[in-house]
């Protein structure tokens, strides 16, 4: 028999320090529980059952790992080479999170999907006219490529941009997210609408 306990951890100035707290405790304490972070946001906290050697653990991301020179990404890829099991929702961010970690066990890919019931919103002509006014486009027949989040080195974001080159003329690439567009990007055809509550995402992607 397995007990689940769900941590809440209120979204506030002393969020990341609960966090910190609990997952110690967890880890020092239940050493036969199984501890369950998702997202790379978590994986600063999920280092420490790596550290101290916790029995069960599963690291759960629906990211490309990040393949920075930084702290975070170092971090991650222990997390992801140490922990019991890891998951991705896709394949070949699976096959790319193993080279990066060297982790020798298999990574378990578990698609995200949507249920059949859910609502998708109508496609909205006043999105494809604001795109279109942005990014200083006159052709009615362009193609819309929406990028699924913001510009970043761990979304392969640069490789998108340079493909652009070898599609077609009529086409647009559209980033979503809290990061910027690079100062040295000179592109007609990639615009950055910043970030964008869930709802009107739906609909620019529609």
């Amino acid at each position: 028999m397995i007990h689940l306990q769900r941590r809440i951890i209120p979204n506030d100035r002393y969020a990341k320090l609960l966090t910190l707290l609990c997952v110690i405790w967890d880890t020092l304490f239940h050493r036969g529980s199984f501890l369950y972070f998702s997202s790379f946001v978590s994986a600063p906290f999920a280092f420490l059952p790596a550290i101290l050697n916790h029995k069960y653990w599963i690291y759960h991301s629906q990211d490309w790992i990040q393949d920075n020179h930084n702290l975070s990404s170092w971090l991650e890829r222990i997390v992801v080479r140490r922990a019991t099991w890891v998951i991705w929702n896709e394949q070949n961010r699976a096959r790319r999170a193993k080279e990066l970690s060297g982790r020798k066990s298999n990574i378990y890919v578990l698609p995200t999907f949507l249920p059949r019931s859910h609502t998708v919103p109508e496609p909205r002509p006043h999105w494809r006219k604001q795109l279109m006014t942005k990014a200083k486009i006159r052709e009615p027949n362009t193609i819309i490529i929406f990028a699924g989040g913001g510009y970043s080195k761990a979304r392969l974001s640069e490789t998108i941009v340079k493909a652009m080159d070898k599609v077609d003329q009529n086409s647009l690439l559209v980033f979503s997210g809290r990061e910027r567009l690079p100062a040295d990007l000179k592109s007609d055809r990639v615009v950055d609408v910043g970030m964008l509550p869930y709802k009107d995402m739906l609909e620019l992607m529609a």
